[in-house]
């Protein structure tokens, strides 16, 4: 209701074209944030504002010196020296926020370096959570940092135990180390919960293998028969 008023102001001053086009502007990109439609599973996040203020910066740097020049035209005609000194502030407040702005933006951007950076800066503004331990966990696994990325991994389980992504990296990394039955636990936990029929069938896979190092070749052939394409389970 707040964004219908809004933009019906807009459209009833849209003498002054700058703030229909910036309001647009500013509600369209925003159509991932502002409930009708979400992307993903955040309902927020730091880049759904970049091109959605670029309408509220169109709004700002029209309408300020529109304003600033009816309100000294209301005490009479404008002369040239009151126009220069009105200019000359608002060359120097815009400086002042473009500097204020870009110390912001330079401290924001070191965010983004990595993706460690970017998880742990996310765990930092909204606390712990399954996301940001499994994404983090993730990078260290690429970089070769097998025990450091664990130790996220089983924060991220502590936090949701049915974490399928995270059950699997565990039940991978315990298997390697010979863990058997508690890679078959985690191997278990990822067929219960995935949603992604591929992550169930990697996990079965990786789950007979278990078992058969185990010696347990009624149990190997019973998850490849469970990994197998339907149309072939009878073959």
């Amino acid at each position: 209701l707040l964004l219908l008023g809004i933009t019906e102001l807009a459209v009833e001053l849209r003498r002054r074209r700058y703030l229909l086009v910036g309001w647009l502007w500013f509600v369209g990109t925003l159509v991932p944030m502002i409930g009708i439609v979400q992307v993903g599973h955040q309902a927020m996040a730091d880049r759904y504002a970049y091109l959605p203020f670029i309408g509220l910066s169109i709004m700002i740097c029209w309408g300020v010196p529109e304003l600033c020049e009816s309100r000294a035209l209301a005490g009479g005609s404008l002369s040239p020296d009151k126009r220069r000194l009105i200019i000359n502030c608002l060359a120097g407040v815009s400086l002042v926020v473009l500097l204020a702005l870009a110390a912001v933006s330079q401290r924001q951007i070191g965010y983004w370096r990595d993706n460690v950076a970017l998880w742990s800066h996310a765990t930092d503004v909204i606390g712990p959570n399954s996301i940001s331990e499994n994404r983090i966990g993730d990078e260290l696994l690429h970089r070769g940092e097998s025990e450091a990325a664990i130790r996220h991994f089983e924060r991220a389980v502590e936090i949701q135990p049915w974490d399928a992504d995270s059950n699997f990296a565990i039940a991978v990394y315990e298997q390697k180390a010979r863990n058997l039955s508690e890679a078959i636990r985690r191997y278990k936990l990822v067929v219960a919960s995935a949603a992604n029929p591929e992550m169930k069938v990697r996990a079965l896979t990786y789950m007979s293998y278990a078992y058969r190092d185990l010696g347990d070749t009624a149990q190997e052939r019973e998850c490849l028969w469970a990994a197998s394409p339907p149309s072939h389970r009878g073959r």
